[in-house]
């Protein structure tokens, strides 16, 4: 079970206030890790040097995976992991969708902005649609909880609880194949 411990929207920071804020977070949960836009490299690569790592993640990444080691093994290894929303934000909303669908993620009700941009998320080909017509609303709370589950995966056996369906290693293909035929454009969840 997922569950969301901190779900806050900053309006443009400075970016010595969000390494501050973030750092903040790090310290206050303990072992964690900080999934961030590869599209900012001025933020992420300023964490990575505030956590000690390289820099260079992606070639790291590249070589790692390249040389057998599995995703996991990845994630193990790094604090702070880029993504890269522009060849990965249709895999990363069908994701969370499937996440919210099998109802294996807590959120509190007092991250309002959190559960705001779910009830007013609209996609189209699980692309988002941001545009200002659209009704979404605080489509940054919700990218950051779409990269917080990319490394999160479940199995779903009908035969065992659902504490017991939960793991951190197994996939999730038949819900993908399912899902590829949905293309019209709709909230991505029922969220009551």
């Amino acid at each position: 079970m997922l569950t969301v411990y901190e779900a806050e929207e900053l309006d443009k920071p400075d970016i010595r206030d969000l390494l501050d804020y973030l750092m903040s977070l790090s310290n206050k949960f303990g072992n964690c890790k900080i999934l961030c836009d590869s599209s900012s490299p001025s933020v992420w690569q300023s964490l990575c040097r505030l956590n000690n790592e390289s820099i260079d993640y992606h070639e790291n990444t590249k070589y790692l995976l390249s040389d057998g080691y599995k995703l996991d093994y990845v994630y193990r290894k790094y604090t702070v992991h880029p993504i890269n929303f522009g060849t990965m934000h249709k895999m990363l909303l069908e994701h969370l969708k499937a996440i919210l669908d099998d109802e294996v993620i807590r959120i509190n009700p007092r991250f309002e902005k959190l559960i705001t941009s779910l009830r007013s998320a609209v996609a189209d080909e699980y692309s988002l649609d941001k545009t200002a017509g659209s009704g979404s609303e605080f489509t940054h709370v919700l990218d950051a909880l779409r990269m917080a589950t990319f490394f999160w995966s479940w199995s779903y056996n009908p035969n065992k609880s659902r504490s017991e369906n939960v793991s951190s290693s197994s996939n999730n293909n038949a819900r993908k194949q399912q899902q590829q035929g949905q293309q019209q454009q709709r909230p991505i969840i029922k969220y009551s």
